[in-house]
């Protein structure tokens, strides 16, 4: 009896994923090469946030790099007490970055840069998981660092997506068996037990709905509107290479 195989693409299963960039990769390969009915399988589910993320921060600027110092601790200060005031629990505040850098003045006529001052930098990532306090905690805290406010974005994400990823995986590989079975069948073969898997998964977090680095955003104050955000949906997609047996 002949014996038939069905062969998609010529690369090994695991480079086919080689060039993707996922949150996890997992490949289960077969000691030796083998032939058989190879297919890609895809899955995907749609999922609305359940936290958000945003960085903010306060820039300070004086001659003196003590008295920049100061007034941006203080003005931090004040910002983590107003994310804190909304709800926000210490464990989900956290320094993202902290400098200090001295300002220069270039001569236009050439020459050594002097030294004219000092910037002071202190920047915090903020967790939000009560999404309906998202647009007043970010408000309060632009209000509690004045002038000196910076906003550099704020993204979306699940808290936990195990569940999420599970149903994906589950999609694609019954996507990948459907194409198979049609394959063995159109080829005149018999469908065996898988032999090799690779897995890719992504996650396509919503578009950040706030991106304004370093642009000083004015205080807020009560005669302002609330700030408008969406948290719209983002997409767990689980690619699989899956390669079948050909039955005897």
């Amino acid at each position: 009896m002949k014996r038939a195989a069905i062969i998609l693409g010529l690369l090994p299963v695991a480079a086919l994923f080689a060039a993707c960039e996922g949150d996890t990769n997992t490949t289960v390969m077969p000691e030796e090469e083998a032939m058989g009915v190879t297919v890609a399988g895809v899955g995907e589910i749609n999922v609305p946030p359940d936290i958000a993320v945003f960085t903010v921060g306060v820039e300070v600027r004086s001659p003196a790099v003590g008295t920049a110092r100061e007034e941006a601790a203080q003005l931090a200060a004040a910002v983590i007490a107003s994310v804190k005031s909304n709800g926000v629990a210490d464990a989900d505040i956290q320094t993202a970055a902290l400098y200090v850098q001295p300002e220069y003045n270039y001569p236009s006529g050439g020459g050594q840069p002097t030294v004219v001052g000092y910037i002071v930098t202190n920047t915090l990532s903020v967790k939000v998981r009560d999404l309906s306090r998202l647009n007043a905690t970010i408000d309060q805290a632009i209000d509690a660092g004045g002038d000196a406010s910076r906003l550099q974005g704020v993204a979306f994400q699940l808290d936990d997506d195990t569940e999420a990823k599970a149903t994906a995986r589950e999609r694609a590989m019954a996507d990948a068996k459907a194409k198979a079975e049609q394959l063995a069948r159109l080829g005149g073969v018999t469908l065996g037990a898988p032999i090799a898997i690779s897995e890719d998964v992504q996650t396509a977090q919503p578009i950040d709905v706030l991106r304004l680095a370093d642009v000083a955003i004015p205080a807020t104050g009560s005669a302002y509107s609330s700030t408008p955000i969406e948290t719209g949906s983002g997409t767990i997609r689980v690619n699989v290479v899956v390669r079948w047996a050909i039955a005897e």
